[in-house]
């Protein structure tokens, strides 16, 4: 159930706000693509395969400090706890003012380190570039990806952090694909993001709900 959840919140996070936050760079990609001359199918491939590395291993990172609250019960339960309210409260956020997370997410026009083998991957013309165009892209201050990360954290195992992980890059893998493929017929899909930030947010709120059921019953 807990797969099923997470899957279905990435989804729709990954329409309303991952094409949002990471749309320009997905249409920068493409224009880089178009400009090079490379296959559209296989760099958007790369990217998204880049994007999918860079989840994995923070689910094993999240997954893996998980484990030391497995050791207590106690400490366990008042984690999950903790993990439901922070649900509750990325839920209303989304629902009430999604642009709030845009105070977690700066700029990749900031001057930095970061930003610096950003722009040179950016302009290499290799096809390796694409893949770590999506693994910095993957490890970019996002707060959805906060969010799952905390789900991660929660799910007290470094192979089950890596399977959320794993599961949130793979439902926003289709999304970020297609805007890829055909950015300019799917940007009109901002017209429907109100309503798909309501199903998240619902979404959000009741695996909330079932983690505090959890983390109570552990008491």
């Amino acid at each position: 159930m807990e797969y099923w959840v997470v899957f279905n919140l990435a989804f729709f996070a990954s329409l309303s706000h991952c094409v949002g936050m990471c749309g320009g760079i997905v249409v920068g990609l493409n224009a880089k693509i178009a400009k090079f001359q490379k296959n559209i199918l296989f760099s958007n491939l790369l990217y998204n395969f880049g994007r999918l590395s860079s989840y994995v291993a923070i689910g094993a990172l999240c997954g893996g400090v998980g484990v030391v609250f497995e050791i207590n019960p106690e400490i366990k339960s008042f984690a999950l706890i903790f993990v439901s309210v922070l649900s509750v409260i990325f839920a209303f956020c989304m629902l009430l003012s999604p642009k709030i997370f845009a105070f977690l997410e700066p700029s990749l026009n900031q001057k930095g380190f970061f930003s610096s083998v950003f722009r040179f991957f950016f302009h290499s013309p290799s096809y390796k570039s694409f893949y770590f165009i999506g693994v910095l892209n993957g490890f970019l201050p996002c707060g959805i990806v906060y969010y799952f990360a905390l789900i991660a954290l929660s799910s007290m195992g470094v192979l089950r952090g890596m399977g959320v992980m794993a599961i949130f890059g793979i439902a926003t893998f289709f999304s970020l694909l297609i805007l890829g493929l055909f950015s300019a017929l799917l940007l009109s899909i901002k017209q429907y993001q109100k309503w798909i930030y309501r199903f998240c947010a619902v979404f959000m709120v009741l695996f909330g709900l079932y983690t505090l059921y959890k983390g109570i019953k552990g008491l």
